[in-house]
């Protein structure tokens, strides 16, 4: 089961209170297979990502995984995938991405898309999942904007 959390806060030091209020917000169900659970955060203006197995969590919930993290924004993720490196959140420089829904229809582009990315975004990037792809698509045009920085 997959899933997302994006939270923001007034203050860091009251998000592992708000993470534990919000524990039971996401519903709980046995994993259906390989789980990887992941959670993006800022500190001091970078952003940091921590990655675990549901194995290795006593509670499947956000707050079991970054009850120690003091930062205004958090993006908490789960996906049924094998590899830390393929499971949401992904960052790169100071931005944080997560998705939910079915992104496997921009797979069937894979080879169309990566061919339009700049340079610095193909080679910093893996391009193993369909999120990693999406994640790739929103910083080209934050690029083609001017906004990346």
């Amino acid at each position: 089961m997959a899933f997302l959390l994006a939270t923001i806060g007034t203050d860091a030091d009251y998000m592992p209170a708000h993470l534990y209020a919000l524990r039971n917000e996401l519903p709980a169900s046995a994993p259906t297979g390989p789980e990887l659970w992941g959670v993006g955060y800022y500190a001091d203006d970078r952003a940091l990502v921590i990655k675990k197995p549901s194995e290795l969590l006593r509670e499947r919930t956000a707050y079991e995984l970054a009850s120690e993290v003091k930062s205004r924004v958090i993006v908490a993720c789960s996906d049924n995938v094998r590899v830390r490196e393929q499971a949401p959140p992904f960052r790169f420089r100071r931005w944080l991405f997560g998705s939910s829904g079915n992104l496997a229809p921009l797979g069937a582009m894979r080879e169309r898309i990566v061919d339009r990315l700049p340079d610095f975004v193909r080679s910093e990037l893996g391009h193993k999942s369909d999120g990693e792809l999406a994640f790739s698509m929103f910083l080209a045009e934050l690029f083609r904007s001017g906004k990346l920085d």
